[in-house]
């Protein structure tokens, strides 16, 4: 898809002498950035991509209910999120403990902590 120009504020030049009017939509703060994502991805307005989306100009395959994500993660994710809810169960001055957990889940991740901290 062509790149729609942009003027020298860097905003979205109109691409129709179609008028335009503004309109609004009730969205969660994920949907409208994956919108945004998306629109962006293709160098659109969300607007324009939601248009594109409607007259069927381009395609946007979601996944199928059910169907996992395509995550290429080296870790077990069911294994953090186990001990997460453990620490979630921790009383607030169980000190140790809690940082325990979370050191737990930054080594199954092999994310490094600074030995200074």
């Amino acid at each position: 898809m062509a790149e729609q120009e942009k003027d020298d504020k860097g905003r979205f030049t109109s691409k129709s002498n179609s008028e335009r009017k503004i309109r609004s939509i009730r969205a969660t703060d994920e949907t409208w950035s994956l919108l945004g994502d998306k629109a962006e991805e293709n160098d659109m307005t969300r607007a324009d991509f939601l248009e594109a989306l409607v007259t069927e100009e381009i395609e946007w395959e979601k996944p199928e209910a059910g169907e996992e994500p395509n995550l290429d993660l080296d870790f077990d994710v069911d294994e953090i999120v186990e001990i997460l809810k453990e620490a979630l169960t921790l009383k607030s001055n169980a000190g140790g403990k809690i940082k325990t957990k979370i050191r737990e889940v930054l080594e199954l991740m092999n994310i490094e902590l600074d030995s200074d901290k």
